[in-house]
């Protein structure tokens, strides 16, 4: 809070994307995309939409290509909170993507119509907006 205090905003951005690879090696991927999604809002701000270090911050790398061995469920509800994240910033086209690549997953697994009937549910409230 010091640092954000005396202006060095980006700084402390950069120190969130140490934090969220570090939680990325613990496969402790909702803590990873909050400290990526922290730093990634900073550097839009400061930065510009276009700037590399938005790109390097992207949360979706997490879940495009998980570690071995990480249940596909976990990759789905991955792709499910990055889609929630989309539809607040209101880009509905994405969070669509998003939730269609979860569903994909899921439909492979049984047992998991809760899960798959809830995420209709949203991709319906999503078209709706």
């Amino acid at each position: 809070m010091a640092m954000v205090a005396n202006g060095q905003e980006v700084e402390v951005a950069f120190v969130d994307c140490n934090i969220g690879d570090t939680y990325l090696s613990l496969a402790r991927y909702d803590e990873a995309i909050f400290a990526y999604q922290r730093a990634l809002k900073v550097f839009k701000i400061h930065k510009g939409e276009n700037h590399p270090a938005v790109g390097s911050v992207f949360a979706l790398k997490i879940y495009e290509n998980p570690m071995p061995g990480v249940p596909p469920e976990e990759t789905a509800n991955g792709f499910m909170n990055v889609s929630a994240i989309y539809e607040s910033m209101n880009e509905l086209e994405e969070a669509l993507k998003l939730l269609h690549k979860a569903l994909t997953i899921l439909n492979d697994i049984s047992g998991q119509i809760n899960t798959i009937a809830g995420m209709e549910a949203q991709m319906g409230s999503c078209t709706l907006c």
